[in-house]
């Protein structure tokens, strides 16, 4: 069975009947879902009732104008999101840079050309479903990544950390005695994890099971293992590392005690 996406779903605010029927009739021709709103009153509880993806806005209306109603949707972290692409009949430049300034993404001139609403329409939607995706995708790799027992961690060419998972807390906590950062560590050249991304920068090349014996989180002895890949962009030029540490404390444990069970003096044996 083959699945089909949502209609996007678009809100015309203008106080004029006439412009809200055209708009209206040239979007559903095209697939969308649209509601109309006459002020900005209203504009504002259409918003809150049922977000659209995609705001078509007049400027000049009675009462809340649409400047100020694309500056309350700015201001609200629950419509902030949302395209703005104002519709109006003001031409001068600073009609226009008012309306970028209070947060319009897009801006067309009455009288409208059916053509170029569509085609604004079209292209900010297609921006915002492409936002939403990658938004998506990046959710899905971050639970992906905490549900590793692994920690990963991304830093650029400063050494920055840009991205980590979970178990960068439980495995590289704080040092005894230290109430510095995992940050700070790397920063000033500190640690095992430090000198292995500095061997990445120095070298351009892999660090590939490097094992190490460290007292970072719970303040015991660890052994973990470390791998690093240096990243590089399409011109060659590395622009950071990934940090991959691996606890395996329990199986260095297993190896020392099968060796102490099974060891006669310098005979080893079982």
């Amino acid at each position: 069975m083959i699945e089909t996406s949502p209609k996007n779903n678009i809100l015309i605010v203008d106080d004029t009947p006439e412009n809200l029927s055209i708009l209206r009739k040239l979007l559903t021709e095209k697939g969308y879902q649209v509601r109309p709103a006459l002020n900005g009153e209203v504009a504002l509880k259409a918003v809150q009732s049922q977000p659209p993806d995609l705001i078509l806005l007049d400027i000049m209306m009675p009462g809340m104008d649409g400047y100020a109603v694309c500056r309350h949707l700015k201001a609200n972290k629950e419509t902030s999101h949302i395209p703005v692409i104002f519709i109006s009949a003001l031409t001068e430049v600073e009609g226009v840079l008012k309306a970028f300034q209070a947060g319009g993404v897009d801006y067309i001139t009455k009288p409208f050309r059916p053509e170029e609403v569509f085609a604004r329409v079209q292209t900010h939607l297609s921006l915002q479903n492409a936002i939403h995706d990658k938004e998506a995708a990046h959710r899905m790799l971050q639970v992906i990544m905490d549900s590793i027992d692994n920690a990963i961690i991304t830093v650029d060419a400063q050494r920055r950390v840009i991205n980590a998972n979970k178990p960068l807390d439980t495995i590289c906590g704080k040092l005894k005695d230290d109430d510095g950062t995992f940050q700070q560590r790397l920063m000033n050249g500190e640690g095992h994890c430090a000198k292995a991304l500095q061997q990445v920068f120095e070298d351009r090349k892999q660090v590939t099971e490097h094992r190490v014996e460290c007292n970072c989180g719970t303040g015991k002895g660890k052994t973990l293992v470390l791998n690093a890949t240096p990243l590089a962009d399409g011109n060659n030029e590395l622009n950071g590392a990934v940090l991959v540490v691996r606890d395996i404390s329990k199986l260095a444990n297993l190896e020392k005690n099968f060796l102490g069970k099974h060891r006669y003096f310098d005979i080893i044996g079982k």
